[in-house]
């Protein structure tokens, strides 16, 4: 996850998805090692749910990413982990239902 983060560091426009923002929540170890991850970062959009480790990443990235002028958050009622296991995992490997 870090190393797909790392390769992104000169962008200028993100968007980031939830689930996204929360699997980089659980990873505070590898994240206090990478000062700066988006030097050239102009424009942040995240879409977030409402947990605790949602802004913990997002404040992470604020915090790391000085030349931030625009951020866009959507918040997204938080999904539990079994419906998005049912969402991911559909009987015949392919699933119709997509997250916003």
């Amino acid at each position: 996850m870090i190393k797909c983060l790392k390769e992104l560091s000169n962008v200028k426009k993100l968007v980031l998805s939830a689930p996204f923002i929360q699997v980089i929540s659980e990873l505070p170890s590898e994240l206090k090692y990478w000062p700066t991850p988006f030097s050239n970062l102009r424009y942040l959009h995240v879409k977030t749910w409402l947990t605790s480790g949602c802004f913990r990443s997002i404040m992470f990235l604020l915090e790391n990413s000085l030349h931030v002028e625009t951020l866009v958050v959507g918040v997204y009622p938080v999904i539990s982990y079994h419906l998005l296991l049912a969402l991911f995992c559909c009987e015949k490997n392919t699933c119709m239902i997509s997250l916003v």
